[in-house]
């Protein structure tokens, strides 16, 4: 059986309101993207799997039923884009104490992972990781 190989430039994920989802986008960040040094590794997945956690649980508060999208572009520049469908936020408020940590992970990843962009609307949520430039 001969195997067949498929170039592309940009992989998109669509995650239901299930964590269990992460670590589905975790494996596939290690295995389609560079690799990255014991340092790099664990800050840029807990940031990643923070920011898709605080979507499915904003998904699950509101009742949406919709996809959150995970896209890794693979090309020379490689990034990975979280985009939810909640009810947005201004991101340079900083989250309320009294809705139990809602954002306190926006604040954790973006100290991780200071390039990370964050635009939000009505329509909802977009994250940015640009891939570390220092990939092993």
């Amino acid at each position: 059986m001969k195997r067949e190989t498929y170039e592309c430039s940009e992989l998109e994920v669509k995650l239901s309101n299930n964590l269990e989802g992460i670590a589905f986008v975790r494996m596939l960040v290690r295995r389609l993207l560079p690799p990255l040094d014991e340092v790099q590794e664990p800050l840029l997945l807990g940031a990643l799997s923070e920011v898709v956690t605080n979507a499915i649980e904003e998904h699950v508060r509101i009742g949406s039923e919709a996809y959150i999208e995970v896209t890794l572009s693979l090309g020379p520049e490689p990034k990975i884009t979280i985009t939810d469908h909640g009810t947005g936020f201004e991101p340079e408020l900083r989250p309320s104490t009294t809705h139990t940590g809602a954002g306190l992970g926006l604040i954790i990843s973006k100290a991780v992972v200071p390039e990370m962009q964050i635009t939000s609307g009505r329509q909802g949520t977009t994250v940015v990781f640009p891939y570390p430039e220092e990939a092993v």
